[in-house]
């Protein structure tokens, strides 16, 4: 859907607005949280009941690959911190994942050779951002461009489906898709949207206790921005017998730390009542 050309055509816009908000359909995404930031502030559209394969793919590791504690920890070793770091730091890591984008699935699915993005349209997104897909008309590579996602998120959702990564059973399935809700709209209601040159911005890093419905109290993080429960927080008892918890949520608390100093905000401690 090219949504530049649609703002021009409300009856349009009101038509995805409505199918889009069908809540019998299952929306199979591959990271959905810009989308739906998108689709929030273009129509105030709450999307949901979305099924990300990206959530599947982390759960997954536990669920159907028996993942340990070890395991866990080689493997955001692997995708994020490096051995030294991760090693150094176990009780922070298991607290933490890593979500892998399109290419990395498709390579570890072996269906690379199969499919892929466009290798030159991926070299234009790392040298000028995303502002030439502004431009109308479109250009024929482009347009392919786009229509290859769809066609790589059903050969990844086919190949997930023969592996047992999206649950057969309704129960668990509807687990997974209430926490893919949770995974891309969270916050989308305050209008977020994180600068890709923000220090504190995640990428492929994520707390699995945030992908959780909230339940009680929820704080805003000083260095994301975004609203978490406690859970999500670095917690401790002072000297006075008081419970406090960090400023900077478990995500931005690793950040700083693989910066390597090059964030150096004040630990500060807020004081829970």
């Amino acid at each position: 859907m090219d949504i530049v050309a649609l703002r021009a055509m409300p009856a349009a816009l009101m038509a995805i607005k409505t199918f889009l908000g069908r809540s019998d359909i299952i929306k199979v995404v591959i990271d959905g949280r810009t989308d739906a930031i998108e689709l929030f502030d273009l129509l105030r559209l709450q999307l949901d009941n979305v099924l990300d394969l990206q959530i599947a793919d982390v759960l997954a590791h536990r669920t159907v690959h028996d993942e340990d504690d070890r395991q866990h920890i080689t493997r955001l070793a692997k995708f994020r911190f490096g051995s030294r770091t991760a090693r150094a730091n176990k009780e922070m890591m298991m607290e933490l994942d890593v979500v892998k984008g399109m290419q990395r699935l498709l390579k570890d699915f072996g269906l690379y050779q199969n499919i892929h993005k466009d290798a030159e349209v991926v070299a234009m997104h790392k040298k000028l951002g995303s502002e030439f897909w502004m431009a109308r008309p479109l250009s024929e590579k482009l347009l392919r461009y786009a229509a290859n996602d769809i066609v790589m998120i059903a050969y990844l959702f086919a190949a997930f489906q023969r592996r047992g990564y999206i649950p057969s059973t309704t129960e668990d399935a509807g687990k997974l898709i209430a926490m893919s809700n949770q995974y891309v709209s969270r916050n989308c209601n305050r209008g977020w949207r994180l600068a890709q040159d923000n220090v504190f911005n995640p990428k492929n890093l994520l707390m699995v206790a945030a992908l959780q419905p909230p339940q009680g109290r929820s704080f805003e993080c000083d260095g994301c921005g975004l609203v978490f429960v406690i859970s999500c927080y670095e917690v401790r008892t002072n000297a006075l017998g008081g419970r406090e918890r960090k400023a900077h949520c478990r995500v931005c608390d690793a950040i700083i730390l693989e910066s390597k100093n090059t964030i150096s905000p004040e630990v500060v401690w807020v004081g829970l009542r």
